[in-house]
């Protein structure tokens, strides 16, 4: 039970079915202890967590868990593998794709190195070849009419991979001006589960003795890759989770936010500040104060971004700026409540 594990560490006092003690960051009495949710909350600061949580909180390590492949994932994988082929072709034969490419200015190492492709939606001899269980867990496809459809049409096509560099889902961007979804991404399955899953972290684990910089989305994570900043990964469009969080927590415990300049970025960057303190990470905040994203940011001014990086702020000195910018004390309360002691 998570209370023995933690009475290990600290002092406890029973009280009913719960347990409370000090809590070890914030140091107020109001740390407690739950063996029937197996979960801790302390709740002056607002941390919360299991076992391995707790662990991080105590400046230990917990070994990463190990992906057990059977063979159910090993036919996704394989299918998903033939997938991407298809993509890749359909890319390069796709004039509207390639018109696309060319007026983003998205270069081929980039096409290269995220195995980048486009579908048209023509994945009939796929279909056809695989039962629908497989095809549904690949994230490709979807049920319409109780039959076996294509999920993405007409989207330049980002392969989503795991840790171990399988594919396991898939992004698709629209590239015409139509009121279509900006985004459609598969949907989690047996093998995809977001929370458990960085974008780019295949790639960027080996350059993490960097630190590793979050951002937003995939073309800010691959315009990043491209311009030499070979450490950066996304959420997969979720609030950064601890499970992702404990995943780089594995490679390093430098940690840059690089969110978009809007309120859902500041709200993302509170969540991610209050996960980091868990998990004892040095955290800095990069500002991009004259574009949106990483990705425009890349493509205006690359050289730049290096003196973002460097200028990068910590929790107190961002959370002080902020106070100064903004004028409204509900959206300040709400970033910096209990995120500075």
């Amino acid at each position: 039970m998570i209370a023995d594990l933690i009475i290990e560490k600290m002092p406890l006092i029973k009280v009913g079915k719960l347990y409370f003690g000090q809590c070890p960051l914030c140091k107020s009495n109001t740390f407690c202890v739950n063996n029937e949710r197996n979960k801790f909350d302390c709740f002056e600061c607002k941390i919360t967590g299991s076992t391995n949580e707790f662990t991080y909180l105590m400046g230990g390590i917990v070994p990463p868990v190990e992906i057990q492949i059977d063979d159910f994932k090993q036919k996704v994988f394989n299918a998903n593998q033939e997938i991407l082929n298809l993509f890749k072709k359909e890319l390069v034969d796709n004039a509207d794709a390639q018109k696309y490419i060319h007026d983003r200015n998205i270069p081929t190492a980039l096409i290269d190195e995220f195995h980048l492709g486009f579908s048209s939606g023509k994945c009939w001899d796929i279909i056809n070849k695989y039962p629908q269980e497989i095809l549904l867990a690949t994230g490709a496809f979807k049920l319409k009419d109780n039959k076996i459809v294509p999920l993405f049409f007409h989207r330049l096509m980002f392969p989503i991979f795991d840790i171990m560099g399988n594919i396991i889902g898939w992004g698709g961007r629209k590239i015409d001006d139509s009121n279509a979804p900006k985004y459609i991404n598969s949907p989690e399955s047996v093998v995809y589960q977001k929370r458990y899953n960085l974008f780019g972290m295949n790639f960027a684990k080996e350059h993490a003795n960097d630190g590793i910089i979050v951002c937003e989305g995939y073309m800010d994570v691959a315009s990043l890759h491209n311009g030499g900043f070979k450490n950066a990964v996304a959420s997969l469009g979720t609030a950064l989770t601890s499970q992702q969080i404990e995943m780089i927590r594995h490679y390093t415990n430098k940690l840059y936010l690089c969110y978009d300049n809007d309120n859902a970025g500041l709200m993302a960057i509170k969540r991610a500040m209050t996960l980091s303190r868990i998990y004892n990470f040095d955290v800095k905040i990069i500002s991009m104060t004259e574009y949106k994203d990483a990705d425009e940011y890349m493509q205006n001014d690359r050289e730049a971004f290096k003196d973002c990086i460097r200028k990068a702020k910590d929790i107190q000195t961002f959370c002080k700026d902020i106070a100064a910018s903004y004028n409204s004390n509900e959206l300040l309360n709400l970033l910096i409540e209990k995120t500075v002691d």
